[in-house]
Order: C-alpha cells, then structure tokens, then sequence
C-alpha cells in the first residue's frame, strides 16, 4: 500500500487520531488545536478535521513542521522517522496482516473517495471565489471622502495625491467580523483589498475593519483582529500601483520594476513617495517567498520593515523571497526607512506633509 493511501486512512480517523496521538488538543471548529508536536496545552498547533483537507496541519511554533496525517504520526511519536510511523500506522488501522484481495478492495475505496474529495475540493474553490469576488464588488469604489480615505489620511496617505486611485481598493460601509478565537460576530465598516495572482484574476480579499468615531477621525476598529483575509492569498498580492507604464500587472512592460511591501500601508505610503513606480503589497512576509509575478518584471525592490530582527521569522521569509527571486533571473535591491522607524508609513507620518517627501524615500 502506498504512503499516500495510508495517510487518507489516517486522516478519514482524524479526530480518533488526534485523541490519540494529542490527548491535550482540544476542538476549535473545523480543527484541532495544541502547543505543538509536543503536545502541551496551546494553540500555536492547527489539524484539520474534514475533507477534503483533513488531517492537514502544520505546527505555527515552528517555520518547517508541517504535513498530512502520516507525517503528523512521524513528527509526534518518531522525531520525524518516517518509516516507523507508516509501521505503526499500519498496526493502528489494523492494515498490517490484511489480505491482499481486502486490502485490494480497501484501496479501491480510498482512490474513490480522493477523486470524491478533489472535484469537493475544486468546486468548494470556485463557491468561495465567487462569494469573495462579490463581497468585493458590493463594495464601492469611489474611496475619496469614505471612512477608507479618513483612515488612511490618518495614516499620512492622501489619496489624491496619487496619480491614480488604487482599484483594488474599495469601501464596504457594513461588513461581518467574525473574532477567529471566540466566534462572536459584529458589523464595521471595511477596507477591502482584491488579493490577485500573476494574470491579474482575484483570489482573496484583505479585509481592514474600521471604527469612524466621527469628526473626521477613523481607526481600525477596536477587535481582536482588525485586519483578516478571506480564502487563500498564497502567492497572491494587492496592486496599489502600476507605476509609468499604467499597465496592470499581467500587461507589465519588458523589464518592468515593481516595489513590493508587506502591508497596504507600507506599499501605499511608496507609491505615493514614488509616483513613477509600481507597487503592491504581498499581504504578509511569509507571503513574499510565493509571489507568482509575470516574467517581463525584471527588477524587485523590497520595502522592508525595520522592525523585521535578524533571524525573525518575517526576516527569514525575506531571506528566503530574495533568494527565489534572484533564481528566476531577477535583480533584487532592498529599501528600508530611516532608523528610528519601523516601516515606510511610521517614517512617513513622522515627516508631516506627504506631497513634499516625494522622491525622498
């Protein structure tokens, strides 16, 4: 029996598995949560429980322990030995002494379910595009004026000042924020950010919750998690700027450059420093070492954050993006703010006036 057949076993018993293997993990909706392969109490830990990505999970305590569920088996119980954890689950599920015409029958049923569970999968995909996408365009966007762009002035970022509005950007004036630990569901008005990939098409939102407390002056709105996306943005950005050439990023010209930051901010805060160049935000720092961008951009630059320590897990993922970049061919130069500063935006509200730092960053 194949690896993979024995580890879709494990995962149709994930939840008997995880008793098991992680007596201290306790049930938060669709997964199970603790400490770490360890086992302690915590959360820093996430295994799915339903197909089709059940018995999925990865270790958040740590940069590299991730897998499926036979691979769970190997990290909790054999430091990573793979091959005395397929003997053991093979014992578990009572597959070890089976006889062949059984076991022929068992993988039939696991192939069927995977090919079950793959076209779930693919149109689960599609529903939840199609529910992002029109949370997206339910939004309005004409920014100047809404609580988006009292947000952002308050953040330094005039919105007039740039050569033009970014479309990816629109205002939701009620959006649902669900508190990932509690549940608890209330209703704020929203930045909401389109997530694209390398061809320009949509696969995740970013969501800003904002608090207008009137006068004027908006905030992120008093949450858990005020800022949330929606459906996965691997590999995904948000285009805030197409610099020169005007062009969306799938019709970048032959040796484009593009700015890349973390978050909107940061990246908002370049393009207005820098009206020539285009610009987008990766979502996070782990995000940046999956960028997908079209070949015809040549050059990166990195906006990064001053707050990113040596050997941080942020700094690390940007280690790791550089290197990427670098081995598809790509120039990458680095651009950081004035000490003092933990990002572009921080140094930038620190300066005053926006139109005059253009250039200066």
């Amino acid at each position: 029996m194949d690896v993979s057949d024995i580890a879709r076993m494990l995962a149709d018993q994930v939840d008997s598995l995880v008793r098991q293997l992680l007596p201290n993990a306790v049930r938060e909706g669709h997964e199970w949560r603790v400490g770490s392969c360890a086992g302690e109490r915590g959360r820093s830990m996430a295994i799915h429980c339903h197909a089709p990505r059940a018995g999925i999970w990865k270790d958040f305590s740590s940069d590299d322990l991730s897998g499926d569920a036979l691979d769970l088996v190997a990290h909790v119980l054999f430091a990573g030995d793979k091959k005395r954890a397929v003997a053991w689950a093979k014992s578990w599920l009572g597959i070890d002494g089976m006889d062949p015409d059984r076991l022929k029958t068992e993988q039939a049923k696991i192939k069927a379910r995977a090919a079950a569970d793959e076209r779930k999968a693919a149109q689960a995909l599609v529903n939840k595009r199609k529910m992002i996408k029109a949370i997206w365009l339910a939004a309005k966007a004409g920014l100047i004026g809404t609580p988006v762009d009292l947000y952002l002035m308050g953040r330094g970022i005039g919105l007039g000042d740039l050569p033009r509005l970014p479309g990816a950007i629109r205002y939701a004036p009620a959006l649902e924020h669900r508190d990932q630990k509690t549940g608890e569901i209330t209703t704020w008005p929203a930045m909401v950010a389109a997530v694209v990939d390398g061809q320009g098409e949509m696969i995740s939102i970013h969501r800003t919750y904002l608090k207008d407390h009137g006068g004027g002056l908006v905030t992120k709105a008093p949450v858990r998690e005020p800022k949330l996306t929606l459906g996965s943005y691997a590999g995904g950005i948000i285009p805030l700027a197409r610099g020169a050439s005007g062009r969306a990023i799938k019709d970048a010209p032959e040796g484009d450059t593009i700015m890349l930051s973390e978050g909107i901010e940061d990246g908002l805060t370049m393009a207005l420093c820098c009206p020539d160049m285009r610009c987008s935000a990766a979502v996070t720092a782990g995000n940046m070492c999956d960028v997908d961008l079209p070949p015809a951009i040549s050059t990166i630059i990195i906006a990064r954050q001053n707050k990113d320590a040596p050997g941080s897990k942020a700094e690390l993922s940007i280690r790791k993006a550089i290197d990427r970049f670098i081995d598809q061919g790509r120039t990458v130069r680095e651009a950081f703010p004035q000490p003092g500063h933990d990002d572009f935006n921080a140094w930038l509200q620190a300066q005053g006036a926006v139109s005059a730092k253009r250039g200066e960053a």
